[in-house]
């Protein structure tokens, strides 16, 4: 917490606390690293608490807020944990301020309560230490040991060296970093893709090189983990299979290695059940790498070889003139599966029209007013939940042009950006209408500060929760679902199972559908890559195969 949080981490905690489903916060669902690092995060902002002595309650961060009030109190929290500098690390410090409750109560009967007492304790204890300690394992000892050594590292390195009497062998082979003996003639000292320009940071060998690219994150989490982990196989393979240096690999080479990684051999070299460190039986692989294994590997690797050209190691980036990393044909579809056509949204929009006109209670047809009003936002500008929820009145901004006016909506979205995406004139007019309804109150006179999104519950002044507007969103298209079932009951299943995020699946296949340039989706959606954007091409090879099924 000494580093504070960066601001995807602030984001991820932000979208957590206003009640965002974690699965919106990615264009591709929840990965494998999502809840890890909420946990993470959540954790580290509760210790910070703790360690600045703020008079909160423990069970602050343990859920979503469940009100406007405790919102606005838990937002305001973050930002001065945020803000506040962090205090340094002391050996008379309670372990509760640097270790997880989850963990600390595990540890209660040891009856420990400084970092002193740990790290006595840890150094005058066998090898295993935990063995004796009931639901702690070696997973949370590590995380344990990994955060002591990051508060002490010269004291609990010492207490290592003691407690571990099993002498480290070092080879040159397929084994784990911690015992990998390079030869100096491939060490990446003197590698052919090394910059001419002294390197930033103090880094004159491979190994060294990707131990500084690892310590720009926690140790304790799963993303450092999986770092390691794709560092560590592309390393030994560059060594043992190529005969090179990292700092000496090609694009050529790049490509052969992912070749590799579908299929490991020989097996017995490479591939093997999961092994501690010093088990001569250990292997980097447990089996082939499944599709979204080597994309998750292509990625990080990518970033790897990013970050050596970054800080001067390397010259260039052999990922540079490599192609994007190929998906599944079935991934995209998963993607156009949680999408709507053109066709599909008239027979919606029809159908949301018929459930307002048919609403006898005020406060209904304004609730389902609102409900289309949010998923025609959604529908024709691919903005994520969270960014329509945050967006204001004064966001909404119009540009005279000699063929009329354009009117355009900024939102801040992932990563802390702004970007600027077209509102159409439809979506627009729909706007100040269903706002003059919900309120009362003209859309171009209201206050810029109002949210675009009024609340029907509360003061116009008011953000709506995102909670609030998934849910509502989901009732929206449940009713729906009910009215088209009996003409069209293969669509009311689909729509049946929609969210908000569907609205901008929709937005981005339709628009690909349409011959939009990939470049002008990525701008308006916020990707980060053409590569996500790239999965809406699917919705291209839909309208085609339907066409000539018309044909012939």
């Amino acid at each position: 917490m000494n580093k504070g949080l960066c601001l995807d981490d602030q984001l991820l905690a932000r979208a957590w606390i206003r009640g965002i489903p974690i699965s919106s916060l990615t264009d591709s669902g929840v990965n494998e690293l999502t809840f890890s690092r909420l946990n993470f995060v959540r954790n580290q902002l509760y210790l910070k608490s703790l360690r600045l002595k703020f008079d909160w309650s423990s069970i602050w961060l343990n859920k979503p807020p469940t009100s406007k009030e405790s919102e606005k109190l838990t937002l305001h929290r973050l930002s001065i944990l945020i803000s506040e500098p962090d205090i340094t690390p002391s050996y008379e410090d309670p372990l509760s301020y640097w270790v997880p409750p989850t963990i600390l109560l595990k540890l209660k009967h040891l009856k420990l309560t400084t970092c002193q007492e740990f790290i006595t304790f840890f150094a005058t204890s066998e090898k295993f230490w935990w063995a004796g300690i009931d639901g702690l394992g070696e997973v949370h000892a590590k995380q344990v040991q990994e955060i002591f050594t990051n508060l002490f590292p010269e004291s609990l390195i010492k207490a290592v060296a003691v407690i571990d009497r099993t002498p480290i062998v070092y080879e040159t082979g397929v084994v784990p970093l911690e015992r990998l003996l390079i030869p100096e003639h491939i060490n990446g000292s003197m590698g052919v893709n090394r910059s001419e320009t002294r390197p930033d940071i103090e880094i004159n060998n491979d190994l060294s090189a990707i131990y500084a690219w690892l310590k720009r994150h926690d140790i304790q989490t799963h993303t450092y983990r999986s770092y390691k982990r794709e560092a560590e196989r592309l390393l030994l393979w560059s060594l043992t299979v190529k005969f090179k240096a990292i700092s000496s690999l090609d694009h050529e080479d790049i490509k052969e290695y992912f070749k590799f990684i579908k299929s490991p051999k020989p097996i017995e070299k490479w591939v093997g059940r999961p092994r501690k460190q010093n088990d001569i039986r250990w292997r980097p692989f447990k089996g082939p790498l499944s599709h979204q294994s080597q994309k998750l590997a292509y990625t990080i690797i990518k970033g790897l070889f990013g970050f050596l050209v970054e800080v001067h190691y390397l010259k260039h980036n052999p990922f540079s003139v490599l192609p994007m990393f190929k998906k599944q044909t079935k991934e995209g579809a998963i993607l156009v599966n949680r999408s709507f056509s053109e066709a599909q949204w008239h027979i919606i929009d029809s159908a949301s029209n018929k459930l307002i006109d048919s609403s006898d209670k005020l406060a209904t047809r304004k609730k389902w007013l609102r409900a289309r009003m949010i998923s025609f936002l959604g529908f024709s500008t691919g903005l994520r939940l969270h960014e329509i929820v945050q967006a204001k009145i004064e966001d909404v901004k119009y540009i005279e042009r000699i063929d009329g006016i354009q009117t355009w909506i900024t939102v801040l979205g992932k990563g802390q950006k702004i970007r600027k995406t077209p509102l159409p004139n439809s979506t627009y007019i729909l706007i100040r209408q269903t706002y003059l309804l919900l309120t009362g109150l003209s859309f171009t006179s209201s206050s810029p500060d109002y949210p675009l999104i009024p609340s029907l519950r509360k003061s116009v002044e008011e953000h709506v929760m995102p909670l609030a507007i998934h849910t509502t969103i989901k009732g929206f298209f449940e009713q729906i679902s009910l009215m088209v079932k009996e003409e069209h009951p293969d669509l009311a299943q689909k729509i049946d199972k929609a969210s908000t995020h569907w609205l901008r699946h929709t937005y981005g296949s339709i628009s690909a559908e349409k011959s939009v340039p990939l470049s002008m989706i990525k701008e308006n959606m916020g990707h980060s890559s053409l590569e996500t954007t790239s999965q809406y091409i699917h919705a291209e090879e839909d309208a085609n195969h339907a066409q000539f099924n018309k044909i012939f």
